[in-house]
């Protein structure tokens, strides 16, 4: 998520687990590399990929945290507000929204992103 979760790392684990159950790992299940082999597979040539990828303050989930309760991470995985819901209890939930909250509202996150962009001609 970008933020340092080491005190409430175990909470943290569990909803990541809710956020991404094996087998609906669909989205994010793959690298450049398998796209380059999936569009030559597809009859693709030639091809072209850049990589692009960005280390930066701040996080995609910010703002207020009713709004990043409502957040997914592609359309197949829940909210992140119906995975704190589906791996705490409501205490634990009320412990990690303590610990993660201010840091949403603040911002204070680190950005992890990579993009590839891949062209190709069907041949």
């Amino acid at each position: 998520m970008g933020y340092d979760l080491r005190e409430v790392v175990e909470l943290a684990r569990r909803v990541q687990v809710a956020l991404s159950p094996a087998g609906v790992r669909t989205l994010i299940d793959f690298d450049e590399r398998d796209l380059l082999v999936w569009a030559e597979r597809a009859g693709f040539d030639p091809l072209r990929l850049e990589y692009e990828a960005r280390l930066e303050r701040g996080s995609w989930m910010s703002g207020s945290w009713e709004r990043v309760l409502n957040l997914a991470g592609n359309p197949l995985e829940p909210t992140l507000g119906e995975a704190i819901e589906r791996a705490l209890t409501p205490e634990e939930a009320e412990r990690f929204e303590a610990h993660l909250r201010p840091l949403v509202e603040a911002n204070a996150g680190r950005l992890r992103m990579a993009f590839a962009f891949l062209r190709g001609v069907k041949s």
